[in-house]
């Protein structure tokens, strides 16, 4: 893909690495290199008869959780609708890709159960996100050179919010637009008091 940022958002891709089988994503996120080999070797994808749609609304918000585009926004908008609205993404990290009987109404239900587990548990999801978030703002300042030790203390509210809506952001695009700003003041507090504990 190089360096084709916006032909891959229309593409669905919203976490790396990604695997495509005659152009559609088959697999994304965390998923199994060896099994994924074996499907592009046999150039056929597996079928799967009976979906399992509580399991797959599992394997959905574990890659929602692992990819930290969607895990940022998920945690500063509180809103699962973005992450589903990303179809090609769902499909792949909850296998319905490969469901027979795939269909419009079968992802619509599939959504509904998503939707049911991230409100049944908000509270384990809400702080798997605070976690997330707080471990990639460490791993970039790495990145970028610095002791995240050192560096920490000079993060104040004020930079850690301008830092995340920035990061979340493509371009002015997810600038506040669309969703409330309490819960997005709420959770880059939280996040920097746990900042300040870790």
């Amino acid at each position: 893909m190089g360096l084709d940022l916006f032909g891959r958002v229309i593409r669905g891709i919203v976490s790396v690495p990604s695997v495509f089988y005659e152009d559609v994503p088959i697999y994304s996120g965390y998923f199994d290199v060896d099994e994924a080999a074996r499907v592009i070797e046999s150039k056929a994808l597996p079928i799967i008869d009976s979906f399992d749609y509580g399991e797959a609304s599992v394997l959905a918000m574990e890659g929602i959780l692992d990819s930290y585009a969607t895990a940022l926004w998920l945690y500063l908008t509180d809103s699962i609708e973005s992450s589903l609205a990303v179809k090609p993404f769902i499909e792949a990290v909850s296998t319905h890709i490969f469901y027979r009987g795939r269909s419009s109404e079968s992802y619509e239900r599939l959504a509904e159960e998503i939707r049911e587990l991230y409100r049944d548990e908000k509270d384990l999801y809400v702080e798997r996100l605070r976690e997330i978030v707080a471990r990639n703002i460490v791993r970039e300042i790495i990145w970028l050179g610095r002791d995240p030790r050192k560096y920490r203390e000079k993060i104040d509210r004020d930079y850690l919010e301008h830092l995340l809506l920035a990061r979340a952001a493509l371009g002015r695009i997810g600038l506040f637009m669309g969703y409330k700003t309490e819960i997005h003041k709420k959770r880059v507090e939280e996040l920097y008091e746990h900042l300040q504990k870790t």
